[in-house]
């Protein structure tokens, strides 16, 4: 074409995306979303600048280190270059210098470089999570660097497209020497454009972030606001809850008070009595272990047992529970720093004297049968009891036992209830195993507990089994048959006991004031059956005859029939049938055909747990 002049345009950075929207948007006049990666491809275009046509031969250039031998062949002969980056992307810039300026120095160092800022639209409202190029910073580069110029444009807007070739063919006629002095005033005004413009940026962005600030300044004093009330609420609540304990202590004062009355116009009566009971009150009140009815038998003997202890020489540490007949607490030897379980009783009438001897004799007699049947090295599921003492007044008697640090298998059974847990089946063998060789001692010796739950298994280190609260515990004799009264936890005695118990209601109504007690003959079954509840318990997590709904809502007529009548709930699937065949052995309502604690000790998973314990 006769007077045209031909241009070679190279234009490099950014994105190949970019670059090739940059071409086909300025050839075709308008915004080309259509994008093809290539390692480089060449336009062709006319432009108008000052009065003289110009040939552009345009090249898309794919800035890879494989295609150094394409740079040294194409750059030399370039007019001028064009190196994009995103004003949102502040690396591109960083690579400028790094990258294009160098490679494009090294092949054509007398071409100029025009710097070329894509995306201007996004300067009048950046995105929150981006970070703006300013102005300025895009031109200290090019101030740096000594590049021709630098031009910002919009390829979604299509935006400042053709000033961008205009500033190319413009600069390349600065090849290799100065650039005309009118295009100079001419980017020197728009340089100064820019400037306004960016500083009017600046201010935005400053008031932008002032607004930011109040904004964070005023969420800070709602929710400090906010803070103090929930202060000022959980205040209130503390001086309400604090009114409270000062009005339960004050109550509990006030019983005590009216406790201690009572007491003293009882010890009024008992001295007006002092015959009936065969002793004075002042004897009472001196009466220790020693002039207690010698109940202890020979196979006591030889367990320690000490009876010089006082109530000084130990520190209260805290409740542990509550027995059949008395309060257990956790205590601490001054002396040896041994922490012990007492077990505070009554201990003023002869009454209450002799039930306490008898409770001490039948835990040393027990403990001391169970110790002799088995090898000094073996492990004695038996708590031990270690002493007993009075206190001050004469009024309580303290047990001294030994003290099982885990706890009782209801606190264990309510530990895995809250944590949404289940007992795995071998773990659960090793408990049936031990609860069965402590029964299985005791019923070869003619013992019954009469009072087994699971607040009567309690759980040593390594969660071994000792089972403890013998005030209902009798021992058989030959040739007699053992009768008990209502005693023992209600949940946990047999249909043959409960059943027995209904129909003597039933038929002597009118009789009540003269028989407060019913006798019934009883047998080491009772044990097995509430052995069996409690095992049924740890696996299920709640009682046999009792369902999640009407737990705690069932009277105790309807619990009877339930017992009597009904079977006992489904175990969950996870257990073996070995081991749900063995509940419903033991739970079995006739006592002459219920599975026995030595039967139970026969069973294969029984022996293994036992073995591996």
């Amino acid at each position: 074409m006769s007077g045209t002049k031909e241009i070679k345009i190279i234009v490099v950075g950014g994105t190949h995306e970019q670059r090739t929207q940059l071409l086909r948007s300025y050839t075709q006049n308008k915004y080309c979303e259509n994008y093809t990666a290539t390692i480089f491809d060449n336009y062709e275009s006319l432009q108008y600048v000052d009065g003289i046509n110009y040939q552009l031969f345009l090249e898309d250039f794919n800035f890879c280190e494989q295609y150094d031998r394409l740079r040294a062949l194409s750059f030399p002969d370039a007019d001028v270059f064009l190196i994009l980056f995103s004003i949102v992307e502040p690396c591109q810039l960083r690579e400028v210098e790094k990258t294009y300026y160098p490679d494009i120095k090294k092949y054509a160092p007398t071409a100029p470089i025009v710097l070329v800022g894509l995306q201007m639209e996004l300067r009048e409202d950046p995105p929150d999570d981006v970070t703006l190029v300013y102005r300025g910073e895009a031109l200290d580069v090019v101030k740096r660097l000594k590049l021709a110029k630098y031009v910002e444009c919009s390829l979604r807007l299509y935006k400042n497209i053709t000033l961008v070739f205009e500033i190319a063919v413009r600069a390349s006629l600065t090849k290799g020497g100065d650039a005309d002095e009118s295009f100079g005033i001419l980017e020197s005004w728009r340089l100064k454009r820019y400037a306004d413009k960016e500083s009017k940026d600046l201010e935005k962005e400053r008031k932008r972030q002032e607004e930011a600030e109040i904004k964070e300044q005023k969420r800070k004093l709602k929710e400090e606001q906010k803070k103090k009330e929930e202060e000022e609420k959980q205040r209130r609540k503390e001086e309400e809850l604090k009114k409270k304990e000062e009005d339960r202590i004050k109550k509990e004062e006030q019983l005590k008070i009216k406790k201690e009355q009572e007491e003293l116009i009882k010890r009024e009566k008992q001295e007006r009595k002092s015959q009936l009971f065969g002793s004075s009150i002042k004897q009472q009140s001196s009466v220790t272990l020693s002039t207690l009815p010698s109940l202890i038998t020979s196979q006591s003997q030889d367990v320690p047992f000490k009876t010089t202890w006082k109530k000084s020489d130990f520190d209260l540490v805290g409740r542990l529970g509550k027995g059949s007949f008395g309060t257990v607490w956790l205590m601490k030897d001054r002396n040896i720093q041994l922490q012990i379980a007492v077990k505070e009783m009554d201990y003023y009438t002869q009454q209450e004297k002799e039930q306490v001897a008898q409770e001490i004799a039948m835990m040393k007699n027990i403990f001391g049968i169970v110790k002799k049947s088995q090898k000094p090295s073996t492990f004695i599921h038996i708590v031990q009891p270690l002493g007993f003492f009075v206190n001050e007044d004469g009024i309580k008697g303290y047990i001294a036992l030994e003290y099982c640090q885990k706890g009782d298998l209801r606190k264990f059974i309510e530990n895995m209830k809250e944590s949404g847990m289940l007992i795995s089946p071998n773990k659960a063998w090793e408990f049936v195993g031990q609860i069965a060789q402590s029964l299985s001692l005791l019923h070869m010796n003619g013992i019954i507990h009469s009072d087994l739950k699971p607040e009567n298994v309690l759980l040593s280190e390594g969660f071994k089994v000792k089972l403890a609260d013998f005030g209902l515990t009798r021992q058989l004799q030959v040739g007699r048959d053992y009768t008990t009264n209502h005693g023992g936890s209600f949940l946990y005695q047999g249909p043959e006991i409960l059943n027995s118990n209904s129909q003597h209601e039933s038929a002597n109504e009118q009789e009540k004031d003269n028989e407060t007690h019913q006798k019934l003959i009883s047998t080491i079954a009772v044990d097995v059956w509430a052995f069996g509840v409690i095992i049924y318990e740890l696996l299920a997590q709640k009682h046999p005859f009792f369902d999640q709904k009407t737990e705690g809502n069932v009277s105790a007529v309807e619990f009877i029939k339930r017992v009597i009548n009904l079977p006992p709930s489904e175990i969950p699937s996870i257990y073996p049938e070995s081991m749900k065949n063995l509940v419903k052995l033991m739970l079995t309502k006739d006592p002459s055909k219920r599975i026995t604690s030595k039967e139970i000790l026969e069973i294969p998973e029984v022996v293994s747990s036992l073995e591996n314990k």
